[in-house]
Parts: structure tokens; sequence; C-alpha cells
């Protein structure tokens, strides 16, 4: 009895114990073991940027951009607003900061950011003293983010030059006291060129972007691999690059990739394309973390620099006499590299090969192909008759294309299907393997038939009679003469924005020699002078060919090709 009555005194004890447990542990007790609980992972914070110049806000494009702003991780920049008199009244829970001009100034410009109420997301706007520049310190889950919003003139008279002038100063100031624990980004029209983005040459405003570059080591998210689109403005015929964006190199580690909405899948709201960039914070990118940085080299090929080109050039070949074209080329590129390289930075990505379904049709490329055009007839149609018809037609081409893709993935199925019932997979392999060797037994057994010291397939010997005969009658040519004339056509007939060969001379370098009579007077020695020598340079026997990889083409359809 009494050792009943000390064990059941014991157990009452044991359960008083762990209720003080489970006391503690819900009180947070630090000091019980119980109470420690494992540390929460970081959460992945998806974020987005857009930027468009709106030319002119109005409330159907407003209403289009409210809709995008669906949760507080995105920020809408507008250039071009012209809302000087503040019309526009925003949906609840929309809030927006801006820059406008001065009532007396005739240009429209105004600058606008927007963004959704939210504990997370935090917008406060640093007072400039451009009204073409809009200053914003984005907080964003206790991540910092500097934002310069700008416009840049595209006129070049003084006004416009001063008033480019004093952005371009306060914005200097404003990454100077960044620190590099701080996000930077600018974004903008820029109204400029920069000469390796479009077609265009470089000018004023694209040298402060190339500056900035050089001088802040900022990052071009234009010119990046994991940049979607290139061109920010097209109207009619005509297109460009004019809208930029810069990171430094904190906000680049959260840099996932910018979107350029070229065919105006997003909006069809102005004549400039819609820009996207997206980031991801509190998450590490796995491939920046296998990438690295490199240095990329492009040419400035204006006018000013292409004239001290050709000047320096010119010193360097009357002071040597240059006479073979391997001199001369060894030349241009000296000089080049001395006065038109010019070099920014960007990451390295370790690429991840794609592979193409093996279902994949032309076909069905086909199909989607117009039912991509049908989509954009529709957004770009005004006439409401005309549009109501091409949503139809689009309706109808989707709908096909997925019963085309339904149908390619059955035939393929029971294809492979098929093949594994007729062969086990060792008998499949042999089989290939047997095809092969026969395929080249055929090369090898080819009837050869000889002339003279020539060895020709059989099947072309009607055709090397005709020749033997002719070959008796032939007139031996005279001994060529490469003039003046000949060289500067040939010269004048080069395409500019082509890709440099194996000796690393671009197409420009050899079109600006036709201003100087000293270089074309030198290239016509030299060519002369080359087909006197029996030895030919080594630059003329190479290429360079680079295969470019049909990714929506269909492998299983590729068939061989050969690079000479």
């Amino acid at each position: 009895m009494g050792s009943n009555r000390k064990s059941q005194d014991s157990q009452g004890e044991a359960r008083e114990s762990g209720g003080g447990n489970r006391r503690n542990a819900i009180n947070g007790d630090e000091n019980n073991t119980l109470t420690k609980e494992p540390k929460s992972k970081q959460v992945e914070i998806q974020f987005k940027i857009y930027m468009i110049n709106i030319q002119c806000f109005t409330r159907q494009k407003l209403a289009e951009i409210e809709s995008v702003i669906d949760n507080d991780n995105k920020i809408f920049c507008l250039t071009e607003t012209h809302q000087k008199l503040d019309k526009l009244a925003l949906s609840k829970g929309i809030n927006k900061i801006e820059n406008m001009r001065e009532m007396k100034d005739i240009k429209g410009g105004g600058l606008m950011m927007l963004h959704r109420n939210s504990d997370n997301t935090e917008l406060n706007k640093v007072e400039t003293i451009s009204k073409d520049l809009l200053y914003a310190k984005c907080k964003i889950h206790n991540n910092t983010i500097h934002i310069l919003l700008l416009y840049l003139s595209v006129g070049n008279t003084e006004e416009d030059k001063n008033r480019d002038k004093v952005i371009k100063i306060e914005c200097e100031n404003i990454i100077k006291n960044i620190n590099d624990k701080e996000s930077l980004l600018i974004l903008g029209d820029f109204n400029g060129h920069i000469g390796f983005l479009g077609h265009q040459n470089t000018d004023r405003n694209g040298e402060i972007i190339l500056e900035w570059m050089n001088e802040h080591r900022l990052i071009l998210l234009n010119a990046e691999d994991r940049c979607t689109g290139v061109y920010t403005w097209e109207r009619m015929q005509m297109k460009s690059v004019i809208d930029f964006a810069l990171v430094n190199e904190k906000l680049y580690k959260n840099f996932e990739e910018m979107v350029i909405d070229e065919d105006k899948n997003e909006f069809d709201i102005s004549d400039h394309n819609l820009i996207t960039i997206n980031s991801t914070f509190k998450g590490q990118n796995k491939n920046l973390n296998k990438g690295k940085w490199e240095e990329v080299k492009y040419f400035k090929t204006d006018e000013d620099n292409l004239n001290d080109f050709i000047k320096k050039l010119e010193e360097i070949l009357i002071d040597k006499d240059t006479d073979r074209i391997t001199e001369m080329d060894s030349s241009i590129k000296e000089v080049a590299e001395d006065k038109l390289v010019r070099t920014y930075r960007r990451k390295m990505l370790v690429e991840e090969k794609v592979e193409e379904q093996p279902w994949f049709s032309e076909e069905i490329r086909k199909g989607i192909k117009e039912r991509k055009e049908l989509n954009r007839k529709k957004r770009n149609e005004r006439d409401n008759v005309v549009k109501e018809s091409l949503e139809k037609k689009y309706m109808q081409k989707k709908k096909e294309v997925q019963l085309l893709i339904r149908e390619e993935i059955t035939i393929y199925e029971k294809k492979i299907t098929e093949e594994i019932r007729r062969n086990k997979n060792k008998e499949l392999w042999e089989n290939i393997e047997k095809r092969m060797e026969y395929e080249n037994e055929l090369a090898e057994e080819d009837d050869i038939i000889r002339i003279g010291d020539y060895r020709f397939p059989k099947v072309l010997r009607e055709h090397m009679d005709p020749m033997m005969e002719c070959k008796r009658k032939i007139i031996p040519m005279q001994e060529p003469l490469i003039t003046k004339e000949k060289v500067i056509a040939c010269l004048s007939k080069l395409k500019a924005k082509k890709a440099a060969g194996p000796d690393g001379i671009k197409p420009e370098f050899y079109k600006a020699l036709m201003k100087s009579k000293t270089c074309i007077e030198v290239l016509v020695r030299c060519y002369n002078k080359e087909l006197e020598i029996k030895e030919k340079p080594e630059s003329w026997k190479t290429s360079r060919t680079k295969m470019i990889e049909k990714k929506r083409k269909p492998r299983a359809k590729a068939g061989p090709f050969l690079v000479h």
C-alpha cells in the first residue's frame, strides 16, 4: 500500500514537471531546451520595376497601369506624364511621387512613380534641383534601393544642354554619396545612343551613360545576356534604343532579368516599349555565384574618333613605308586599339542548355507565329469591327495550335512505344551502329576514275571530258592590276555594324580609309604587291564562321551541314 502511494506520488510529480515544461515552452522560457525553435528560412521576394515613356498620362492609360500594380512588390515609373495640373485621381490604395516642370515651361515633361500602399514597401521622395530628375528611396522588406528616374532633352540647343548638365551633376553627386552596401538603380528616357546597341552612333547623351559606366562602375542592363529585347522606341519603320537602366554591383546581385516588350504584348499605349526589371531579394541566385566579371571591349566609330584614327594611321604608314597587307592590318589594329577601344563590365553566366521538345514541328512553329501575329494586329487595331474579327481569328488559331500540339505529342509517343515493342534497347543501338557502318562502306566503295594525277568520282566523268577538251584552248590570263578606283569601290560596298573577321578588323575601319588619300595609296600598293608574291597572307586563307543554333527548329529534322 505504501509503495503504491509513493509510486502514484512520483507519477504526479512527473505530470507536474511535464506540465511545467509545456508551460515554459508556451511562455518562451529560453533556459528550457524544449523552447528552442529552428530559425526561419529567408523568404525570396520577387520585386518588379516597370518603366515607360507614357507620352501624356490619361485615364485610359492609368486604368491599364493600375491593373498591373496588383501587389506591393511592384513600382511603375513614368516619364513625360505632362501632369502639370494634376488632373488624374488615383484608385484607392495607389500612391505616387512625382516631379513636374513649372507651368511657364512650354515643354510638358513630368516624372512619376506609382506603387501600392503596404507596410512592406515604402517609397519616399528626395527633393532635387532639376525637375527632370525624380529621386526616391525605396524600402522593400528592409532592403533599401535608391531609384533615380530621369529624362534627358532630345534637342541640342544651349537650353537643352544646360538642362542636361544640371541633371548629370546632380546624379553624380547622389551616386558618390551611396555606399557599396546600398542598391542603386538609374533608369529613364535618355534620348541618347551608345553606339553598340541599335544602329545609331554614340551621341552627347550616350556619352553620359558610357562615362557613368566607366567612372562609377555601373552595369548597363540593356547590354546583359539576361535582357530580352533591344529596341525601346518604335514608330512606323523607325526604331532605336533610347531608354536605359543602370545598376550598381549591389543591386546587380539581386537582378534576375530585364524584358523590353518590343511586340507590345503588355502595353500598346506609347511608341516607347515597356521595360520590366525583375529582381529577387533575400535569396541567392545560384547562376550569379558561378559567373565571373568580364571586361567587354567595343569600338567607338563616331566621326571625331575615326578622324583621330585616320590621322594617327597616316603617320605610322608613312614612317614604315608599308607595302605588305599584313603590315597594313597590323597598323590598323594597333591604331584602333589606341584610339577607338572602350570597355564596360558585365557578368559572365553559366549557360543552361535548353533542349527543345522532340515533338515540336515546323507546323507548330508556323501556327504559333500566326497566332502571335494575329494578337499583335488585334492589339494595334483601332477599328472595333476589325478588332472583333481579329479577336475571333486569334481564338480560333489558338485552339488550332493547341490541338496540333496534342496530335504531335500523341504521334511521337506512339512512335517511341512501337520502337520499344519491336526492339529491345540493346538491339536498337546495334541496328543504329550497323546502319552507320553500312553508310561508311558505301562511301569507300564509290568508283574512282583517274585523269593524270587527279582522282574523281565516276559520277563526274561526263563533266570531266568536256573540261579536258577545253584545257587545250585556254588562253593565259593577263596579270591583274588593282587600281585606286577598284579599291574605293570595294570599300564603299562594305556593310557597317558587322562582326570582325579573324584579324579583328571591323568593316568600319576600312570604310574610314576612303577619307584618306595616303591610306588608299598604301592599300593599292599592298594589294598589287600581294599579287606579285606567290605566298599569300594567312589572313586571306582563314575565315570565322559561327553556327547559330535555331532553337525553335526541331533538331530531329535538322539535316547535316559543313563549316568551311
